[in-house]
């Protein structure tokens, strides 16, 4: 994997090698596995970072801007994105929220039990 990411602090190239499982009899046959380096600066088949999808995250839940707003806002900073791409980031956003959410509520369902 090698690609350019867009950060809220400029671009960053970055590359990692993936493996990929060959074994024919495994359960995991032909099943990608994703350098962890790399996914600690964007999604997989992404190219803005994690801070860019935050930031569009608490610009829409927090500040109460529209998705146009969040991509003029992101434009002026030197992020290069169109609002198709602002709104399938945000999705991402909630998708990722929404996982955390809940994993912390099955933790705490356990602890209660």
């Amino acid at each position: 994997m090698r690609k350019t990411v867009q950060t809220m602090n400029g671009a960053v190239f970055v590359a990692g090698k993936s493996k990929e499982c060959k074994n024919p009899v495994c359960t995991h046959f032909n099943q990608h596995y994703y350098a962890s380096g790399v996914l600690k600066y964007s999604l997989p088949n992404s190219t803005y970072g994690l801070d860019v999808l935050a930031f569009i995250g608490w610009q829409h839940e927090n500040e109460h801007q529209q998705l146009i707003e969040i991509q003029e806002n992101l434009n002026r900073r030197g992020i290069e994105i169109n609002g198709r791409n602002v709104g399938k980031l945000y999705r991402q956003f909630l998708a990722l929220l929404g996982g955390t959410i809940a994993h912390t509520h099955s933790k705490l369902a356990a602890t209660v039990v």
